[in-house]
């Protein structure tokens, strides 16, 4: 999937009121196209995007995750 194709993901969880940013450079990360340049395992890609669902930062607010899926997609 070409870096062009994670902007509109972003996009659409970025308005229904989640960190983009910070999903944006998880997903480049995964996609890159140097190998050596992408996560070392599928594990390590989870407990990053598990990071990102989760922030600790804010442990009595919704988060990033529940957020993006009170609204439906359509």
């Amino acid at each position: 999937m070409p870096h062009d194709a994670v902007a509109p993901m972003v996009a659409l969880l970025t308005v229904q009121g989640v960190d983009g940013t910070t999903l944006r450079a998880l997903l480049q990360r995964a996609l890159a196209r140097s190998p050596a340049a992408r996560y070392a395992t599928a594990e390590a890609f989870r407990d990053a995007l598990r990071g990102w669902a989760a922030p600790v930062s804010a442990p009595t607010a919704a988060s990033n995750a529940s957020r993006a899926l009170r609204r439906p997609v359509c």
